[in-house]
């Protein structure tokens, strides 16, 4: 990117030439310096306005405007992913667990302690999972290669970032299979045994 300055008389026909831009550097706040400057630019010449005064701060933050708007929307987009997934693992571990009450409550019937029932089902909800977290993880690896190889400015896949949505997913995932787990823990082994 390259800057040319020139003199504002010698420039001013031209159509981009109709306001002109000012940066001051001062030691004190923003506002102290702006009457301050008002007054230097009215005893140039009275009749220019003065307008849209803001700090390098402001103007940082609202150069970011774009994209913080994309991080706000990637992060309600992310979250309600999130809720989106432990609903369908809630959904199918109730799911699985409804058509094993039979077997459920047989194993209840028989013996088995409530902390099996629970680890069963977890186990399940676990396999189904840590499949699923493999795939998207060899998923986002294919697909960071992918993007580096057509945009090289793009950075590699951050493993931290990586690690951290796997270990996300997989207590949401545990967190999802509990209300099952804990409707197979108190099934009546009566009333399972006749439901077939």
């Amino acid at each position: 990117m390259f800057f040319w300055y020139l003199p504002y008389a010698q420039h001013a026909g031209s159509p981009t030439a109709r306001r002109a831009v000012f940066t001051v550097r001062a030691a004190t706040s923003p506002d102290a310096v702006c009457g301050s400057v008002r007054a230097a630019i009215r005893q140039v010449d009275p009749t220019l306005p003065v307008f849209d005064v803001e700090s390098i701060q402001e103007l940082y933050w609202e150069s970011l405007g774009e994209q913080r708007l994309g991080a706000v929307l990637s992060g309600l987009f992310a979250s309600f992913g999130l809720v989106m997934a432990a609903l369908g693992v809630g959904g199918v571990m109730a799911h699985s667990v409804s058509r094993r009450v039979h077997e459920i409550g047989l194993r209840i019937a028989l013996g088995a302690a409530p902390r099996d029932i629970l680890l069963s089902v977890f186990v399940q909800g676990v396999r189904w999972t840590g499949l699923g977290v493999a795939i998207g993880i060899g998923g986002s690896l294919a697909l960071s290669k992918w993007l580096v190889g057509l945009e090289p400015e793009i950075e590699n896949l951050n493993v931290s970032t990586l690690a951290f949505a796997s270990l996300l997913l997989v207590l949401v995932a545990l967190t999802a299979c509990y209300v099952p787990a804990r409707r197979a823990v108190r099934i009546d082994p009566l009333t399972a045994l006749h439901s077939e």
